[in-house]
């Protein structure tokens, strides 16, 4: 009888800022197990009541136990914030933000693009690493769940805008989402290590991950490498492209 052996995918994560690299650093998602599931029992006692009176103790078990739950964190990798950070949206849909150090920026697309979230603001994070993998496997990336429910602001004013991308031929990461505009002005206190960004590869074969902190020359000759053709309205058009003019390279 014949085994045969999953292939390993090596997912490099490069920084230039070796505390980002020791205390935030990209790591396996059972690393963000959440703590309350954890505190969890296995299971607790249902009290049904039933007409007569009579009160049926039935035990049922809890999310600690759940499958669904379990494997979700046994899959992918979350990349979590590196600084403080303090975020404020405004009545009339802007924002303004202050972090312990840098870098840590916030930007937002042309409502134009994204006019369809009525009431709500886009910002867009761009997290500090460049990511290379070499096979191109596609990830999908969303917000982490499950693991913030002591902050309510995380939870239902926040929407993750997820996408599908891969780290071949683009290499960047960033986090979309939408916050949903307040009657007042509101403040998020985001604090170094929360989980943001749930990145689920989408294949069975074994990823390893890899963290490499790299100078700042090496970091700006990675980093200033273009991710998008030099086009207005189709980014894809990269992708064209270069399968286009180079596809057919020896040396590809």
């Amino acid at each position: 009888m014949f085994f045969l052996k999953r292939s390993q995918l090596t997912l490099d994560c490069f920084t230039y800022d070796p505390v980002i690299a020791q205390t935030a650093p990209i790591l396996p998602a059972i690393k963000f197990y959440p703590q309350w599931i954890r505190d969890l029992p296995t299971q607790r006692i249902h009290e049904k009541h039933i007409p007569g009176g009579q009160i049926h103790h039935i035990p049922e078990g809890t999310m600690k136990g759940c499958p669904g739950v379990i494997d979700y964190f046994k899959t992918g990798f979350i990349a979590p914030l590196w600084v403080d950070a303090s975020i404020i949206i405004t009545a009339d849909g802007r924002y303004s933000y202050t972090s312990a150090d840098s870098p840590f920026s916030l930007e937002t697309h042309w409502p134009g693009q994204w006019d369809g979230f009525n009431g709500y603001m886009h910002m867009k994070m761009i997290f500090p690493w460049h990511i290379e993998e070499k096979a191109g496997v596609k990830f999908l990336l969303q917000k982490p769940m499950w693991t913030t429910n002591n902050d309510p602001i995380m939870i239902n004013k926040i929407v993750s805008a997820g996408g599908v991308i891969d780290f071949n031929s683009q290499h960047c990461l960033h986090l979309h989402t939408f916050v949903e505009i307040p009657p007042t002005n509101q403040e998020f206190i985001w604090n170094v290590g929360m989980p943001l960004l749930h990145m689920i590869p989408l294949t069975d074969k074994k990823i390893e991950i890899k963290t490499h902190v790299i100078d700042e020359i090496e970091w700006i000759k990675k980093t200033q490498v273009s991710t998008g053709a030099k086009t207005f309205l189709k980014p894809s058009l990269k992708k064209e492209l270069l399968e286009k003019n180079i596809g057919k390279c020896p040396f590809k």
